[in-house]
């Protein structure tokens, strides 16, 4: 043998072009190995002696073993090709080309093969989990159970709690609860799980303070990705039929987390297209002294928010639902547990958007406004105390400081247009004629608010709001307890100085009925005297005596209860005024004058 050490190739080429089969191998006693040779056409074999292998070789052919092997069958496999090109006129000496790609074979897989080659195997991807199907329970898929909860959904329906928790609420706004949601409710465990996996969002602003997760529109997780096929697919449909709004298939899903401490506060979930607004809570055993609750409110004549009716503590596997509207206001309730968590999954189902009623225009901010020494309790209790008896009370730093200051900067600029008003025989002072300050306009704004009539009402003891404090006075008469209070209002604003009155005129409408008369003083000079007019005047109609005067003074605020039989008149300002410096002869003031 001319290649000592080395194996003989499996397949070689006989003298007559014919394959050779190495089928088998043998040591003898001197240590040389027999290799069995047998033509494959003929079926003669012949032994070919083989000097023993050294201790490199034998390395050599355990570090390669695997290779041979598919090394082996890779030559087998040319051999059978080059036959098929060459036909059996080829010789042993004939030289043929591989055939095209041979050289591209790759080893089998399994555990033949290098080392290296092992190393390139791609390993297998974990399968994600199979979830199973989501299905609506058979208490509300069941078609009669369907149609009974369509029934009371419509706007003249009634009331619907059945027996098993599912509720139809009516008022404040219609709104469904239904235990039970789901038939399969372990999906909800797998979902829990996978949200786990997703980064949460921190949420804290003016409004709430929770986390939530991002759109779950894409997610892949195949728990959450079944729900939401479930939710925006057949249970859409079941929607769209009990309560006959239009839904399309615009996915808006997320989910919330509120732990200790967590709130979400008063709002109404309107939004262009959002037409149901949903919640599936996935809590542990909850209880309404956790918080978390759902809090639905009711709301005033001008639509506004105002007390919570009912309340709708989160359970698991419920789902609660209800139309977006101008009067939705809801809120989740402060999380008192410290050591559960309120978790669900919520969103909303779109639908074509609907037309609204205009936006109630707030009031302006009175608070800011009015001094909190007279919004207390105690105060307000002992004003009333005193104007019961005497009927007037002088209110003095009636309006916040700052706001008072904007206000007399506002009626002193030199940029307003005053004229004189008239007749002379019923008045004369200055009025504006070109468009008020915006400061003025807020503070006229917060003079006739509902909030300053209930005010006036607690500081006063009158029916100016229909939340005023009952009449004390056992000698009420029963009629006046049961009347509706109908509070009216006419305001003005004046420029006074020298020269400047009005007179009691008999035929003044305004006179004829009582009032709560409110003056607020602007801009006077602590050197403004009686002496210089100027002052309200009260007194018994045909009578010349004076009941009460009431003396101009900054951010004062006069409070004079008058009826039918009492006249006011303004006295006129002298000209002793004019002894005053030039920015001390006027002063300015904010008549109201608030009916029952």
């Amino acid at each position: 043998m001319e290649n000592k050490g080395k194996k003989r190739e499996l397949e070689e080429v006989g003298d007559e072009g014919e394959p050779v089969d190495v089928k088998d191998t043998e040591n003898d006693e001197d240590g040389k190995t027999t290799v069995k040779k047998k033509k494959m056409n003929s079926g003669k074999e012949e032994k070919v002696d083989m000097p023993a292998a050294n201790s490199e070789t034998k390395e050599m052919e355990n570090e390669n073993d695997g290779k041979v092997v598919w090394e082996k069958k890779l030559k087998k496999k040319k051999k059978k090709l080059m036959q098929n090109q060459v036909g059996t006129n080829n010789t042993a000496g004939d030289e043929v080309q591989d055939p095209k790609g041979a050289e591209e074979d790759e080893p089998p897989e399994g555990d033949v093969g290098t080392p290296a080659q092992k190393k390139k195997k791609k390993k297998k991807k974990k399968k994600k989990p199979t979830p199973g199907a989501v299905n609506l329970n058979t208490a509300y898929s069941d078609l009669s159970n369907k149609n009974e909860i369509k029934r009371h959904w419509t706007e003249d329906g009634e009331p619907l709690k059945k027996d098993n928790g599912l509720e139809i609420i009516k008022k404040p706004f219609t709104c469904g609860y239904l235990p039970g949601f789901l038939e399969n409710a372990d999906i909800l465990k797998s979902i829990a799980e996978e949200l786990k996996d997703i980064p949460p969002l921190k949420k804290n602003n003016d409004l709430y303070k929770f986390t939530q997760t991002p759109d779950l529109k894409s997610s892949d997780k195949p728990h959450i990705s079944s729900l939401r096929d479930f939710l925006y697919g057949d249970f859409r449909k079941w929607l769209t039929d009990v309560t006959g709004i239009p839904l399309n298939e615009t996915v808006d899903m997320g989910s919330s987390t509120y732990k200790h401490t967590d709130v979400l506060l008063c709002h109404d979930d309107e939004l262009e297209g959002r037409r149901i607004a949903y919640i599936l809570y996935l809590v542990p055993s909850w209880e309404a002294s956790d918080g978390g609750t759902l809090d639905l409110f009711n709301t005033d004549k001008n639509g506004q928010p105002k007390n919570i009716v009912r309340s709708l503590v989160p359970q698991w596997n419920t789902f609660a639902f209800f139309e977006v509207s101008p009067i939705s206001f809801h809120q989740v309730a402060e999380v008192l547990s410290k050591d559960k968590t309120r978790l669900s999954i919520n969103g909303w189902f779109h639908g074509p958007p609907i037309d609204r009623p205009p936006k109630y225009k707030d009031q302006p901010g009175w608070f800011i406004w009015i001094n909190p020494a007279y919004l207390e309790e105690s105060t307000q209790k002992t004003i009333r105390k005193k104007f019961g008896t005497d009927s007037e009370i002088e209110l003095e730093s009636f309006l916040t400081e700052e706001k008072y200051e904007a206000l007399s900067t506002a009626l002193k600029d030199q940029g307003l247009k005053w004229k004189r008003t008239g007749p002379a025989d019923k008045n004369s002072y200055q009025v504006l004629t070109n468009k008020q300050p915006e400061v003025l306009k807020e503070c006229l704004s917060v003079l006739q608010s509902e909030a300053m009539f209930l005010i006036l009402s607690q500081l006063t003891g009158l029916s100016l709001h229909k939340l005023a404090p009952p009449d004390s006075d056992p000698d009420s008469d029963e009629e006046d307890e049961k009347k509706e209070p109908n509070p009216r209002l006419r305001a003005r604003v004046g420029r006074w100085g020298h020269g400047s009155y009005t007179l009691i005129r008999d035929s003044d409408a305004e006179e004829q009925e009582s009032a709560l008369d409110a003056t607020l003083f602007v801009c006077v000079s602590d050197k403004w005297t009686e002496d210089l007019g100027g002052y309200n005047s009260y007194i018994s109609k045909d009578e010349d005596a004076e009941l009460l005067s009431v003396l101009p003074r900054s951010n004062c605020f006069a409070l004079v209860y008058r009826d039918a039989e009492t006249l006011k008149f303004t006295k006129h300002i002298n000209a002793g005024v004019l002894d005053l410096e030039e920015e001390d002869r006027h002063y300015f003031d904010i008549n109201c004058k608030y009916y029952e």
